[in-house]
């Protein structure tokens, strides 16, 4: 299962990190069983958050388990990936092989196309900070603070790593924001207004 190809005719899975914790596949909510495992869900997170590069055995441990005294912690990591792999089908995902484990990392795997809203914040703030072009810098701004609804995976806030995530990207909404009220007074900004939220993150600091 985990050899298919990730298809493209597959809805797109879109995880919403900022300001609460959400799932959609296509035109449908994934709601998770009030039984679900904490840890298996806290994995789920932690999996689709590194996407992109993988988590190494030893963090990924720390991230689950450094609260917790536990004899083994890699065999409650087997259970918990077992747990986690059960709860996305569960839910009403395809079987899949969700979980790839190569060299001591661990590293999501789906059939599907994954968007999070956090990392979509990161591109767009790398983008505008590469290019020179004012307008397309504004449109790139303008998308970031609007994807910025909030804290970090609000419910895993006692949780070391993610709090220090979640600090990081306050700071990146605050100079996101102060560089679109750089221009906001330029006449040829006018195409890209401020939110009602903005404005009121704005007028809270006394910079409006």
């Amino acid at each position: 299962k985990g050899c298919i190809r990730m298809s493209k005719e597959l809805p797109v899975l879109k995880v919403t990190m900022l300001g609460r914790f959400s799932v959609s596949w296509g035109e449908k909510d994934i709601a998770f069983k009030r039984t679900t495992s904490t840890k298996a869900l806290q994995l789920f997170q932690i999996l689709l958050y590194t996407k992109e590069t993988g988590i190494q055995r030893t963090r990924l441990l720390d991230y689950l388990y450094s609260r917790d005294e536990l004899a083994d912690m890699a065999n409650n990591l087997r259970v918990t990936s077992h747990r986690l792999k059960k709860m996305l089908v569960d839910a009403g995902l395809p079987e899949y092989d969700y979980i790839q484990i190569k060299k001591g990392v661990y590293k999501w795997n789906s059939p599907m196309e994954v968007e999070v809203d956090a990392l979509e914040l990161k591109k767009l703030i790398e983008k505008s900070e590469e290019t020179e072009d004012i307008r397309t810098k504004m449109e790139l701004l303008t998308k970031a603070c609007r994807t910025y609804k909030g804290e970090f995976l609000p419910e895993l806030s006692g949780e070391d790593w993610a709090l220090l995530e979640s600090v990081e990207y306050k700071k990146v909404y605050e100079k996101a924001l102060k560089e679109r009220e750089k221009t906001w007074e330029n006449e040829s900004m006018k195409a890209f207004p401020l939110s009602e939220e903005e404005i009121e993150c704005l007028k809270k600091e006394g910079r409006i």
